[in-house]
């Protein structure tokens, strides 16, 4: 993820790294923590970074960058400091992110995750990352059935797509109020 000079990447090992892109220098480091180690310090990934996205919220809010994670969370990161904002957790993998709007403008994250669930969550919402919405084959009867949701991408008129090894491509429209 590209903001501004920095240059956010992501690790199997769950780091996540900062470069100056002028200079090729890593300029900060945040490393990955076991997972359930005792008196871990917050905002840390523990698994196989998975997305990164640019984020920057609206009314001059600041720049952010979200990630994702194997380790069931998706983290709100400070894009010019690398201080973790909010994070929260999805109870499986998240495979895959995106950004997207509701019918007002409002920005979205789009949380594709392992067993095929897909979560849809506020960005500047308070509190940050409330879950709007999970679409669950289990639940409504349709959408991703086996395995990871691979990719999930944003599309026109308030549409989203995902694919999943299911081997299905689904087509998503939000047409409601999430009150935001």
């Amino acid at each position: 993820a590209l903001v501004g000079t920095m240059l956010w990447s992501g690790g199997m090992d769950g780091t996540l790294r900062l470069w100056n892109v002028e200079s090729g220098d890593q300029v900060h480091l945040i490393p990955a923590v076991k997972k359930d180690a005792a008196n871990s310090p917050p905002g840390h990934h523990s698994g196989p970074v998975t997305g990164l996205l640019p984020f920057e919220a609206p009314n001059n809010q600041g720049s952010f960058v979200i990630s994702s994670s194997l380790d069931d969370s998706v983290k709100v990161w400070n894009a010019t400091n690398g201080e973790c904002v909010a994070s929260e957790s999805h109870g499986q993998g998240v495979t895959s992110i995106a950004l997207t709007a509701d019918p007002k403008g409002n920005p979205l994250l789009l949380c594709g995750l392992f067993y095929g669930d897909i979560m849809i969550r506020g960005t500047i919402s308070n509190p940050p990352l409330v879950l709007l919405l999970k679409l669950s084959h289990q639940y409504v009867g349709v959408g991703h059935e086996l395995g990871p949701v691979n990719d999930i991408q944003s599309g026109p008129g308030n549409t989203f797509y995902a694919v999943a090894d299911d081997g299905k491509l689904t087509v998503w429209q939000i047409t409601g109020d999430f009150g935001l």
